[in-house]
């Protein structure tokens, strides 16, 4: 085995995580901004400022990959704000249709109230499966039930 590799991909991988959870850390509590133009019943964005950037460059009209760019961050974290954003009312994401395991996921999650946990099991597939199919319906514009909004 390879010590010094192994070493370096340790070190890295910890320095990765350590930003990611600094960054969600960040994200956690509730901040004043306002945002004009938007509803003002919309709950206060997180304490990170990257999400007032994220939903500026969203407003302008940039894609992911340029919101990732300019704010210095990887694919997933955008995507995370985006989420975020078209789930608390900020944006509204274009409606594309889901697929057929996407809509069998959203209907566990938001029709039946399954957990992801039970919805993994339901399913067949893995936890991180599931909430990346529910986070692609959301991207694609699939509407979370009035019920199940503002809770996450």
């Amino acid at each position: 085995m390879d010590f010094p590799l192994i070493q370096k991909i340790v070190h890295e991988e910890l320095e990765a995580a350590y930003s990611r959870i600094i960054e969600r850390l960040e994200d956690s509590g509730p901040d004043d901004n306002s945002c004009p133009g938007l509803p003002e019943d919309l709950p206060p964005l997180p304490n990170n400022p990257k999400y007032q950037k994220a939903l500026d460059l969203y407003l302008e009209g940039a894609s992911h990959s340029q919101v990732s760019r300019e704010l210095g961050t990887s694919m997933n974290n955008v995507k995370r704000y985006y989420n975020w954003l078209v789930n608390h009312g900020y944006l509204n994401a274009p409606e594309e249709p889901l697929s057929e395991r996407e809509q069998e996921v959203v209907k566990c999650l938001f029709e039946k109230g399954m957990s992801l946990v039970k919805t993994a099991q339901h399913l067949g597939i893995s936890v991180p499966n599931v909430v990346q199919r529910r986070d692609s319906a959301l991207r694609k514009g699939y509407k979370i039930p009035l019920d199940y909004r503002h809770q996450s």
